[in-house]
């Protein structure tokens, strides 16, 4: 996913560009650096709409690469980008519909397997390992298709509290929200805070000048 913003600043701000001079680059490259902090620290914020198992882990997919990512007074752009390689989050930037990757059912975890949304389900109870087990088949009911397996009870033949437990419900596909709003946040972050980086840029730039800093 990428983002693309064209800014058209203010008279007075393109006039205070021009006053500084050959220091406006500097000035608008701290402005970018700032306001790309901003909308990446706003993407982060809106991760709050999904339940996180490692929170620090998918906060860190969405990240600005040190010597690529920032701007300078030659690079003038600024880059908040997403780990393609973890990039899981994706699906949900504009909804739809989840289907399986292996076989043709979506897999959808049960409290038996997984107590609360949190949880990691182990590996030996993910469906791949549940594959072999003789205990575990599929049914079919008037509410779904299910994933179960069987739980033998107690005394003689093991009956005593044998019961059905149902490990995973089985569906074809599964609807996608729309809930990431990756361009959304940031947008919000730029069109809210660039201005005010700039103009804070002007004003270090300004320092440079009188110190007479190139």
């Amino acid at each position: 996913m990428q983002i693309q913003i064209k800014v058209t600043g203010s008279d007075a701000l393109r006039a205070e560009l021009q006053r500084i001079g050959r220091q406006a680059p500097y000035a608008m490259s701290l402005a970018l650096n700032a306001t790309a902090n901003e909308a990446q620290t706003a993407i982060r914020g809106g991760l709050s709409a999904f339940t996180l198992r490692r929170k620090t882990f998918v906060e860190n997919t969405i990240y600005r690469q040190r010597g690529v990512d920032f701007a300078t007074k030659t690079k003038l752009e600024a880059t908040v980008r997403v780990n393609p390689a973890r990039d899981f989050l994706a699906q949900h930037e504009d909804g739809g519909q989840k289907t399986a990757r292996v076989g043709t059912h979506v897999a959808i975890p049960l409290p038996s397997v997984q107590p609360d949304r949190t949880a990691v389900v182990p590996r030996r109870l993910r469906p791949a390992a549940l594959r072999t087990n003789g205990q575990v088949r599929k049914i079919v009911t008037p509410n779904g298709v299910f994933l179960v397996r069987n739980r033998p009870g107690k005394g003689k033949g093991r009956l005593d509290g044998w019961r059905t437990e149902f490990l995973y419900e089985l569906k074809r596909s599964v609807p996608l929200r729309p809930r990431l709003g990756f361009h959304v946040h940031a947008q919000k972050a730029i069109d809210a805070s660039f201005q005010r980086h700039a103009l804070n840029g002007i004003d270090r730039a300004i320092g440079r000048q009188i110190r007479g800093l190139t």
